[in-house]
């Protein structure tokens, strides 16, 4: 369980250093972050739809919240 919390935490940690090493942050930016965001969700949950465990169904549901 813990490596799926960090693959789908790893690109959050990425985007979010690769932000703070900016000097400015433009709103185009922050756009393609957002989209960068729910497509990378998107995809762990179309990853784990076919996964029936309780485990992994109690995870989708934390990345849906998310």
């Amino acid at each position: 369980m813990i490596k799926y919390v960090m693959e789908v935490l790893r690109p959050f940690r990425y985007l979010t250093q690769w932000m703070l090493k900016r000097h400015t942050v433009t709103l185009h930016l922050v756009s393609t972050v957002y989209n960068d965001m729910f497509n990378h969700l998107d995809g762990v949950m179309e990853a784990l739809a076919e996964k029936k465990t309780q485990g992994k169904e109690d995870f989708i549901f934390g990345v849906q919240l998310a």
